[in-house]
């Protein structure tokens, strides 16, 4: 099975891609309870967009160019 996240016409779902190239959409909590729908969108119609979106992004200054070359000269 393999879920994806999908927009199309300005709405965003999720859904299963099956495999004869169509998305069928769920309904419900991707990790609770949820149950796909009489709902389907041909593959290409549809933009695939990120699973699932960090609430948080980390990044250590190491790996900027800038903070690299700052810490190299100390």
């Amino acid at each position: 099975m393999k879920w994806c996240r999908y927009q199309l016409g300005g709405q965003t779902s999720y859904g299963i891609v099956e495999d004869h190239g169509y998305i069928v959409e769920v309904s419900g909590n991707l990790l609770g309870e949820n149950k796909k729908t009489d709902i389907s969108h041909p593959l290409d119609l549809v933009k695939i967009l990120a699973l699932i979106i960090p609430s948080m992004l980390y990044g250590a200054g190491r790996n900027y160019r800038g903070h690299a070359e700052g810490m190299a000269a100390t």
